[in-house]
């Protein structure tokens, strides 16, 4: 299984004009120059030739295509590829917005596609087109920059929450304290009840929580849960216990049904579990990616940590797989998490241990000691899931201008 496509950071070298396509500055600056444009064409039809006034309206029409990419968030989907102004009547004479995909003409196929925006002004018998190309620019979103993304409710039941990065819930925080002895220490909480020392960090929306499994699963071949109950299971490149058939990349996609037991889980790569109602690691584990950026483990059932130890002896198959730590493991997830129902960390018993960010499309539940810690891999190669390409750059070189 190949790693996910990314964006040639060479195409982007030299000057660029970077078009941040949520930018309300930016969507009225470009609103004001398209009119600003509109202007010169009447005034270049009084004064000047008709050629002069479609180029100056071909030129208004790259503007308008522009701001409607910074005033459509979904345009790939709601705008697509085609006529986004057919012959729109403007000063003396009309204009016409067209997107092209070069890629494969489909805006929605792949969002690191580039687009063409050409503008086409027409005065009279006098035809002139202008365009330029676009490519997006990927940056991480609150996805790779939280400690938990949350679109439900964050529960703290007892717990002694550390994190490192924000933790960012679409719906709202509880907390329950019966015993005195809850902590909560955070980078940043936003859009809930904010606890007694927990730092308000508030977004100018409620962010996106994704839990898209289809780029991990694309190539990874479906297998059959051997078992409820695993003891042991080992998973990584190469490698796979239990008579799984081993994947060469540590992609694996397991398929199950009710409730799942994994104790002693070893696992170097990506699992992916789908079908089941529950999935629990308790008594000991250990997990990370084999692909920088990527998450460890991905399920739509219930997740529940649940450690019983610290460290536990590391079995054979794992040589080479990890540093230093050939003889013994960590209890400890080291990846991001993504879920799609609700995620249960208990510790009471061993602290709970995540390095990366954890995503959930329900609600969560913290009980005991768990810690959430800062993954730089994250910030080098964020995630595929959690890179925005809502921001596109102008290519240097690639204004053309012709006329029929």
């Amino acid at each position: 299984m190949t790693a996910a496509k990314r964006a040639n950071p060479a195409l982007a070298r030299g000057s660029v004009y970077a078009v941040v396509l949520t930018t309300t500055s930016m969507i009225t600056l470009l609103a004001l120059a398209s009119f600003q444009l509109a202007s010169n064409a009447v005034s270049h039809a009084t004064t000047g030739t008709d050629a002069q006034a479609a180029r100056a309206l071909a030129r208004g029409a790259i503007e308008i295509g522009v701001e409607k990419l910074a005033s459509t968030n979904d345009w790939r989907k709601s705008l697509g590829a085609g006529a986004w102004v057919n012959e729109l009547p403007l000063g003396p004479g009309t204009i016409t917005v067209t997107a092209i995909d070069p890629a494969d003409n489909d805006a929605q196929s792949n969002p690191e596609d580039p687009l063409i925006i050409r503008g086409t002004g027409v005065v009279n018998d006098a035809r002139q087109h202008v365009e330029v190309k676009l490519i997006p620019v990927p940056t991480p979103t609150a996805q790779a920059t939280s400690s938990l993304l949350i679109r439900g409710t964050l529960m703290l039941n007892n717990a002694e929450f550390v994190a490192d990065d924000p933790v960012r819930i679409r719906s709202h925080l509880a907390v329950i304290d019966t015993t005195g002895a809850a902590d909560f220490q955070v980078a940043g909480v936003t859009l809930g009840t904010i606890p007694p020392g927990a730092t308000l960090q508030p977004l100018a929306r409620k962010p996106e929580v994704v839990t898209d499994f289809s780029p991990y699963t694309a190539q990874a071949q479906a297998q059959p849960l051997p078992a409820k109950t695993l003891t042991g299971l080992t998973l990584g490149p190469g490698a796979a216990s239990h008579g799984l058939t081993p994947d060469p990349e540590g992609d694996y996609l397991l398929t199950a049904s009710g409730n799942v037991t994994l104790r002693g889980l070893v696992l170097k790569g990506t699992l992916v579990i789908v079908g089941a109602q529950t999935v629990i690691l308790d008594r000991s584990y250990y997990a990370e990616p084999a692909r920088v950026g990527w998450p460890t483990i991905l399920t739509d059932a219930w997740l529940l940590l649940a450690p019983t130890r610290e460290e536990f002896p590391s079995p054979g198959a794992t040589a080479g797989w990890f540093d230093d730590i050939e003889n013994t493991l960590p209890v400890k997830i080291n990846g991001s998490l993504t879920v799609k129902n609700n995620f249960i960390a208990d510790g009471r018993a061993s602290p709970v241990s995540v390095r990366g960010t954890i995503v959930v499309s329900s609600s969560v539940n913290l009980t005991g000691d768990v810690r959430v810690t800062h993954n730089p891999d994250d910030d080098a190669i964020p995630p595929p899931t959690a890179t925005d390409y809502s921001t596109l750059a102008i290519v240097e070189g690639s204004w053309r201008r012709w006329v029929d």
